[in-house]
């Protein structure tokens, strides 16, 4: 299968001196050092779990009814490490603890990709 990979990033406006996020209030340059850090560490986090990801997704297709999804979230959670926090099977992926963020990990039929959640 081919995935589109998706990066759904904080809506982000230039406005003058500060760095505005849409509904929020304005941003310092090292906030948006910070969330450019964190973009990359989960863009790369993502290029590591693609193909597992895909595989146990493709595999989760055909087995929901007889498997349990955890049983799929202790195969990420051993790629992925301390970050993991559970398996989600709508939107199936996982979740993931970033330093002050989470993060959702997900995959369908046309994309994978990570969104902040919190």
């Amino acid at each position: 299968m081919e995935y589109i990979k998706v990066h759904l990033k904080e809506n982000i406006i230039e406005g003058g001196s500060k760095l505005l996020v849409k509904g929020r209030p304005p941003i310092s340059a090292a906030m948006k050092k910070e969330i450019e850090k964190r973009g990359k560490i989960m863009d790369k986090l993502l290029n590591k779990v693609e193909k597992p990801l895909s595989n146990l997704y493709s595999r989760w297709l055909d087995e929901k009814e007889y498997e349990d999804i955890r049983d799929y979230g202790k195969v990420i959670k051993k790629l992925v490490g301390k970050g993991f926090r559970k398996m989600t099977k709508k939107p199936f992926g996982f979740t993931y603890d970033l330093d002050k963020i989470i993060a959702q990990v997900f995959i369908n039929k046309n994309s994978i990709g990570w969104k902040r959640i919190k």
